[in-house]
């Protein structure tokens, strides 16, 4: 609780079948984490238990002096830090596999970039996350085919999100990237060898990505799209929605499966450079079937994804106040 304190001022414990006391001296407090605590500021934290006959019993005490340090600055400095160092191991990962994805396309052809799938959503993903201490919690995963292509659709709020989604799909996928991230060096070349890549001011290159994404799909593969069309940095749940992924999802009449994440639990943008161990729950709707659906159906399907997902986003909202549109 502690750790989970100082990484992340702003936790509130689940309360299902909970109570809780807080005491902050000189004064006392009614709600134990508003507030962040300096000077001599000494937090007494008490959990009671429910038995079945509704008697408080003290489940733990947690005594620790802050001294002249206030909460919020310690948790910040931390979730800094913890960023940097999964930057430097991500950078570290490029650098290693880097030659890699130069290497291996032209010598295997589509069997080299199967490999390099495997070794960077799978391998490599779940080696950042174990040293990085996230742990992806997945809810109703068991409702995607392994056997099916879908158009996989996510919310986009952080750059954790290429590592996130892709580790979460039980299926191989190819993402749909803004072309600038192509010329980033070394991390580019995973982004040419494993993604499609659209230059989104650009009508032709839009034109051109959909017709790439319609060959991957007839290899085997299944599409990963940001419908939101770029990262999230405002204050609301969701932005609104681009028509492509759904057009696709429509053209070539296949499922699309909404995955999403609640990522500010471990990464918050607003903070700057952020990162913090914890869990990151992955949420996974019933597959949407748009066999016999046309172009006119684009604006209804949107509304159904974006309630979809404002659903699974709901304890996030409540938790950051965030706006919904």
């Amino acid at each position: 609780m502690l750790f989970r304190l100082l990484l992340y001022p702003n936790y509130r414990p689940q309360l299902n079948s909970y109570d809780y006391q807080f005491y902050d001296f000189p004064r006392q407090n009614k709600n134990p984490l508003e507030n962040h605590y300096s000077i001599t500021s000494v937090l007494v934290f008490i959990t009671h238990k429910y038995t079945v006959n509704k008697v408080k019993k003290p489940e733990f005490l947690l005594l620790c002096d802050f001294n002249f340090i206030p909460l919020k600055i310690i948790s910040n400095i931390l979730r800094t830090i913890w960023c940097i160092y999964g930057l430097i191991l991500f950078t570290i990962m490029c650098i290693l596999w880097g030659p890699l994805f130069i290497i291996l396309p032209p010598l295997f052809g589509e069997k080299g970039i199967k490999f390099l799938l495997w070794l960077t959503y799978d391998f490599g993903a779940w080696i950042f996350m174990t040293l990085t201490l996230i742990r992806v919690k997945h809810h109703g995963r068991e409702k995607v085919d392994k056997q099916k292509n879908y158009v996989f659709i996510g919310n986009h709020q952080s750059n954790l999100d290429f590592i996130a989604h892709p580790y979460a799909f039980p299926v191989p996928v190819k993402v749909l990237v803004k072309k600038e991230l192509t010329k980033i060096p070394v991390f580019g070349w995973v982004m040419k060898a494993l993604c499609i890549a659209v230059e989104r001011e650009n009508r032709q290159s839009r034109k051109e990505s959909m017709l790439a994404l319609n060959q991957e799909l007839q290899k085997g593969y299944s599409i990963f799209i940001y419908p939101e069309g770029t990262r999230n940095r405002s204050n609301q749940a969701l932005l609104p929605f681009k028509d492509g992924a759904f057009r696709l999802a429509i053209d070539a009449e296949l499922p699309i499966s909404v995955c999403t994440t609640q990522i500010r639990k471990v990464s918050d943008y607003r903070r700057g450079l952020d990162l913090c161990p914890g869990i990151l729950p992955v949420y996974w709707a019933d597959p949407i079937e748009t066999k016999g659906m046309t172009l006119e159906d684009i604006p209804e399907l949107k509304k159904k994804v974006r309630d979809i997902m404002l659903g699974h986003l709901k304890e996030e909202i409540e938790h950051f106040n965030l706006e919904v549109t």
